[in-house]
């Protein structure tokens, strides 16, 4: 079952769903949502016409990420986003993403193709924004690839909370 067989009618509105998404769509619930199973990422994605919403002065677009669970329980979420902004949606899920993807790299695979890879696409995002890679580079040269992934993505939460 997909989105479109639970929630006759809806309309996606010509936005694309990021690669390693699934809808879990839940008739259940007010709108279809799509999960990232190896993040915890999850959006939300409202009808494109506001009165169509349960509640219509809500944002169309909601992100969110899993807290750890515990045992198949996920207990708690943190809100990332929620406006009507799609491709501030899909960058801050790909920063994470990517923030993971160089996370999940185990020791034997440090600095292998796919390690660096994934360090440097990060890395990319992160300048994109507005990071300093010299100066913040320079500041962790004591730390470890884990230390310096972990801060940056401390940083990008900390640059969209202001």
């Amino acid at each position: 079952m997909t989105y479109a067989t639970k929630f006759h009618g809806f309309d996606l509105g010509g936005i694309t769903i990021p690669d390693g998404f699934e809808d879990e769509s839940y008739q259940n619930d007010a709108c279809p949502s799509f999960y990232h199973h190896a993040t915890g990422l999850r959006i939300w994605v409202d009808w494109l016409n506001p009165a169509e919403r349960d509640t219509p002065r809500f944002p169309r677009f909601t992100l969110q990420q899993d807290r750890e669970p515990i045992g198949e329980e996920i207990l708690a979420t943190t809100e990332i986003y929620n406006g009507d902004d799609w491709s501030e949606v899909t960058r801050r899920a790909t920063i994470r993403t990517l923030a993971h993807d160089a996370l999940a790299i185990d020791g034997d695979e440090e600095d292998s193709e796919r390690h660096l890879a994934a360090s440097y696409d990060f890395a990319n995002a992160l300048e994109k924004m507005g990071m300093d890679l010299d100066e913040f580079a320079n500041a962790h040269c004591n730390s470890t690839n884990a230390e310096i992934v972990r801060d940056s993505l401390a940083w990008v939460t900390e640059q969209e909370s202001e």
